[in-house]
């Protein structure tokens, strides 16, 4: 049934996928033991992360309560911590986002959302465990390729939902790590500015990026400079960041990159306008501007001329009353048209039925004179018995 797996890991994917919620128990406590002693032998491969996934993701799609979930979803993304090195980490956790993007067809919506908390919290955890580091590249390259290559990249096999929800939780749980510095942060953000980039990106895609990742930035600064003077220092609006979110990032390096990006000749029109209204949005930050406009309000004290709100209000009715008069006059018109259509369909009709009549007489009174054309009574009957004469003597 399985040919490509050996007998133990036939026996987790049986296990992980069972009904029984004490058996997928004691298989992913299992799972946990007999990774840490195949990552110390070194005997894991990419071929065993993918079958160990198919098992995982099923032992999610069996549970259906949501506190045990998300506990589910916690103790899926602890197997990082079972892994002797970054390389089968990183391994790892790709091929467990490939089985998610495989399996997510047969994905139902009353499913989905657990299964997108759980990409949620395994990215989490990929994050923390970048931070532990304290975002050591040894660390942070290979994870941060895995997910380049399965989550970021345009060309990836991964479907596009999976893709669009890590770059709508992707500043969300990068902030809630610790000690991130602007070039970690650059580090990130960079891969999503080569997406854009890149004219292979679909446009949903490419409007995913530009909402939730940057979008998220400048709806950031408009909250906090909506009570305060507009003409504020650059050193003041860095400090604003750096309370409300705390990814320190150089602002005027992610604008003139956008620009730059919005200037190839490559870009198409529609993704030029789009990259160089974001760029213009971080300008205005850096000079200390709102870059969200806000409604525009009515002075206080201007009142409404009386004699023009009337005048409106009679408009409003005679154009109403016109309207209903015109409506009542279509009306009527369309009844005379259907009269007149179904008169003409009847007459259509009887003529036809008159010609058919006049055939079929005519067929009729044709066939009386040809021999043999009246055919005689079928049935049982007597041959006249003619009288014989008798014998004169």
């Amino acid at each position: 049934m399985y040919p490509n797996l050996d007998q133990q890991e036939i026996v987790f994917v049986h296990k992980l996928s069972s009904g029984e919620p004490r058996a997928r128990s004691r298989a992913l406590k299992k799972l946990h033991s007999f990774l840490k002693e195949s990552s110390e032998s070194q005997s894991l491969n990419s071929e065993t992360y993918t079958n160990l996934s198919k098992g995982l993701h099923y032992a999610m799609w069996m549970q259906d309560k949501p506190l045990l979930q998300e506990e589910l979803a916690e103790n899926i993304a602890s197997l990082i911590d079972d892994f002797e090195t970054t390389s089968e980490a990183a391994s790892f956790v790709s091929c467990f986002i490939v089985s998610l993007s495989k399996e997510w067809h047969l994905v139902d919506r009353w499913r989905m959302d657990k299964f997108l908390m759980m990409l949620r919290v395994f990215i989490r955890k990929v994050f923390v465990t970048m931070a532990t580091a304290e975002w050591s590249p040894e660390v942070v390259e290979p994870l941060m390729e895995a997910l380049t290559e399965t989550l970021i990249s345009p060309t990836s096999r991964v479907v596009d939902s999976l893709k669009t929800h890590f770059a709508s939780v992707y500043w969300d749980e990068l902030g809630q790590c610790e000690n991130v510095t602007e070039d970690v942060a650059h580090t990130f953000l960079d891969r999503y500015l080569a997406v854009l980039a890149e004219n292979r990106t679909s446009d949903l895609y490419f409007r995913s990026i530009c909402d939730e990742v940057f979008e998220s930035l400048v709806r950031t600064v408009s909250r906090e400079l909506e009570d305060g003077e507009e003409d504020e220092e650059y050193d003041e609006m860095t400090r604003v960041l750096r309370l409300d979110n705390p990814i320190p990032l150089d602002l005027d390096k992610v604008r003139k990159t956008l620009f730059e990006i919005g200037a190839k000749p490559t870009v198409n029109s529609r993704r030029r306008k789009r990259l160089y209204t974001l760029s213009k949005k971080f300008g205005a930050i850096i000079k200390g501007k709102n870059p969200v406009a806000r409604p525009v309000e009515p002075p206080k004290g201007s009142g409404v001329d009386k004699g023009m709100v009337i005048n409106a209000a009679d408009k409003l009715k005679s154009i109403e009353a016109r309207l209903k008069k015109d409506r009542q006059k279509f009306k009527t018109e369309m009844k005379v048209i259907k009269k007149q259509k179904k008169a003409e369909e009847l007459a259509h009709i009887e003529k036809i039925m008159a010609i058919a009549k006049k055939k079929a007489s005519s067929r009729k009174s044709a066939n009386k004179f040809k021999p043999g054309a009246i055919k005689r009574k079928t049935g049982h009957h007597r041959t006249p018995t003619v009288p014989k004469k008798s014998k004169s003597n």
